[in-house]
């Protein structure tokens, strides 16, 4: 009976957090992030992003719930999925090494699953893209393309192969651009 009643408390937590502060959070990250990548841009663009007024009011409500989901619900099932929300919209907002270091706790988590480890670290790619680290960007970049490849996540292979070509573009680099792109 004890561990019934154990076992549904963890339940009844991720019951709550899910219904009183996770449903919110990642509506309102999902409706932030669809209003940032609909935006009309070639795909090798070098532009930095521009984040939309709206989405930026939605990005910054994101920080607070999801902060907040992690603060007073630590033990939930969620604390990955507001770990890697709050690594977006900190990037989204240009706040590369907070992004970053959210990535990294997540890493840290030891989460069971294999795409969002890759995921975590194609983001942390980026986020040293952005910091001028391009040593360490392209070092992982390539990892996580390796790994993509070999488990078959066609939205991280995507990522990897154009994060990549666009840092080639910016940096004059053509033949290896255009190795990327027949490759990819």
């Amino acid at each position: 009976i004890l561990l019934l009643i154990l076992s549904g408390c963890s339940v009844w937590d991720n019951f709550t957090t899910y219904f009183n502060l996770y449903f919110n959070t990642a509506t309102l990250y999902e409706n932030a992030e669809e209003e940032i990548l609909s935006q009309k841009r070639d795909l090798f663009s070098i532009e930095p992003l521009v984040v939309p007024g709206t989405a930026k009011t939605a990005l910054v409500k994101v920080v607070e719930k999801s902060s907040k989901l992690l603060q007073f619900y630590s033990s939930s099932s969620y604390v990955d999925e507001a770990l890697m929300m709050l690594g977006k919209s900190f990037y989204y907002q240009n706040n590369f090494q907070k992004s970053n270091r959210k990535f990294e706790e997540l890493l840290a988590t030891n989460i069971d699953d294999d795409e969002t480890m890759t995921e975590a670290n194609l983001w942390i790619a980026k986020n040293a893209f952005e910091l001028r680290d391009f040593t360490e960007a392209l070092r992982v970049i390539k990892e996580v393309r390796i790994k993509a490849v070999e488990e078959g996540y066609e939205d991280i292979i995507k990522d990897s192969y154009v994060q990549e070509i666009k840092y080639r573009i910016k940096e004059q680099d053509y033949p290896d651009a255009i190795t990327l792109a027949n490759e990819f």
